[in-house]
């Protein structure tokens, strides 16, 4: 039994091994990349903390095998610096203010010397560079034509508890560097986009009595209510077109999906169920799909918006 049990962890080891090899070989067949400061006359914090986001995002590329070490170079100069040549990619920026005062990132991706691209990226605020950073790698992936990477643009949102019974809902880039509370002061909960455009969110306040959905505009600052319900209430989806919503309400003690149309005001029971129906998602085909506990344990169903039965999507273990 003692030697069937060694027989196994060496198994184990060795296929362990063999797994991180195989990464390291497949991280060394990656083009390398080395990224290059040009910035002459910029605040020092700002430009490091920049050169970190885009070594960061290059990274998560997983297109290239990316250099950490800051390298210095002028931007205007013709080829690459001596330090840098080995490398088959060098990504060269350069932060400077223009004569409006707006922050401009001049961005240029060198392949053996040669200018592969070339672009100037503008903004009006320091704390938004990190969004430059991200539009740099997307560019970049795109130019490479690999699978779009369109969410390392867009903003996230979430709540998060800062004391009992109060919480901020804060919109931040997908790797939190950049944080900007919107809404504070009470128990607000479970925020949604509610467009493409990312320009408004709904989210729930449970400051009184009964669970209220609010939608926030971020443009205009205006708060407008859009339905109560006693128990819950969650904007768990948006539709493409921003019209309809999908609510998570419990009126009578038990959570169910509803359809809501934010230009008629008028709501719609989707599921009814004694148990849970929970998080609705819109799908393809007039398709909802949403979680519910109708086979004793949490599973993922479907069903169409018009009418008829519920499928269940899922078929892996509990």
């Amino acid at each position: 039994m003692r030697h069937l049990l060694g027989i196994f962890l060496v198994t184990l080891l060795l296929s362990a091994s063999d797994a991180t090899i195989e990464v390291i070989k497949k991280a060394d067949s990656f083009a390398s990349l080395a990224v290059e400061d040009a910035t002459e006359s910029f605040e020092t914090v700002a430009s490091r903390q920049f050169f970190k986001n885009i070594v960061s995002d290059m990274n998560v590329l997983s297109l290239f095998n990316v250099e950490r070490k800051h390298y210095i170079n002028n931007y205007n100069d013709s080829s690459v610096s001596s330090e840098t040549r080995p490398f088959d990619y060098v990504l060269r920026y350069r932060l400077r203010h223009d004569d409006s005062g707006h922050i401009v990132v001049d961005m240029k991706l060198l392949h053996r010397e040669s200018v592969m691209m070339e672009k100037v990226y503008k903004m009006s605020k320091k704390n938004l560079l990190v969004f430059v950073a991200h539009s740099i790698a997307y560019d970049i992936n795109d130019l490479m034509g690999a699978v779009p990477v369109e969410w390392m643009k867009k903003k996230v949102i979430f709540s998060k508890l800062t004391s009992p019974g109060r919480s901020e809902i804060v919109i931040s880039d997908y790797t939190l560097t950049y944080q900007h509370t919107m809404i504070k002061g009470a128990l607000n909960v479970f925020p949604q986009w509610a467009n493409k455009e990312q320009s408004a969110f709904y989210y729930t306040s449970l400051a009184g009595d009964i669970p209220t959905l609010y939608k926030l505009d971020l443009r205009s600052g205006k708060k407008t209510k859009i339905i109560t319900s006693d128990g819950m209430m969650i904007c768990s989806d948006v539709s493409d077109d921003g019209r309809k919503l999908l609510l998570t309400m419990a009126p009578s003690g038990q959570p169910d999906i509803y359809l809501y149309d934010t230009v008629t005001k008028q709501k719609k029971r989707l599921t009814r169920y004694s148990g849970i129906d929970v998080n609705g998602q819109f799908m393809e085909e007039n398709k909802i799909a949403f979680v519910s506990n109708r086979l004793g344990y949490p599973n993922i169903f479907s069903k169409k918006l018009n009418g008829g039965g519920v499928e269940q999507m899922v078929y892996y273990g509990q």
